[in-house]
């Protein structure tokens, strides 16, 4: 009985994975709008101001001692300076706007991978179309020969598809890289 159960099963989800794992073209791009909104609400969200720019305002602080010398025998001195420089307020201003235009860099660069994801998606169920169509000929012909041509171009589309997917994750996977080079 178990055995039916995980047979039954192992169909089913074969079945289901046959196009883009039961995706279709609109809950592709409802699941790429999703990521994309986690993306720039990240971007958002992450602080131009990182803990090492507030480290830039301690003061420096220097220990020194005097040590007698030949013409000197009073008591051993020390002494403790500690300076501000206030110009480093101007490099934390600047680091700071650096990185609001690398925020804006970045959103545009999630919007541009955006774009590009879509067409990868277009084109992938563009060609899983004309598979499908590519696979009714060939079940309906009686020439052997066009037969084996429509099933090496269907070969082909296969590996198409495959190269697109791999180039969506590519994409997802800039999308993200983009992302955590903000963050920091």
């Amino acid at each position: 009985m178990n055995k039916k159960i995980i047979c039954s099963g192992i169909i089913a989800i074969l079945f289901m994975c046959e196009n883009g794992f039961g995706q279709n073209k609109d809950e592709e791009l409802k699941e790429l709008e999703l990521k994309v909104i986690e993306a720039k609400q990240r971007v958002e969200n992450a602080s131009i101001f990182k803990l090492n720019d507030i480290l830039r305002f301690l003061p420096n602080v220097t220990v020194a001692r005097r040590a007698p010398y030949q013409e000197y025998y009073g008591p051993e001195e020390t002494y403790v300076s500690a300076s501000i420089q206030l110009n480093k307020l101007f490099d934390v201003t600047d680091i700071a706007n650096k990185r609001e235009k690398e925020k804006r860099k970045a959103l545009k660069k999630i919007e541009t991978i955006k774009f590009s994801i879509e067409k990868l998606i277009e084109r992938k169920y563009l060609f899983n179309d004309i598979m499908t169509k590519f696979e009714k000929i060939v079940k309906s012909t009686d020439d052997v020969i066009e037969a084996a041509a429509k099933q090496e171009q269907i070969e082909k589309l296969k590996v198409q598809i495959n190269e697109i997917q791999i180039e969506i994750k590519n994409k997802y996977f800039e999308m993200e890289e983009a992302v955590i080079e903000i963050e920091g």
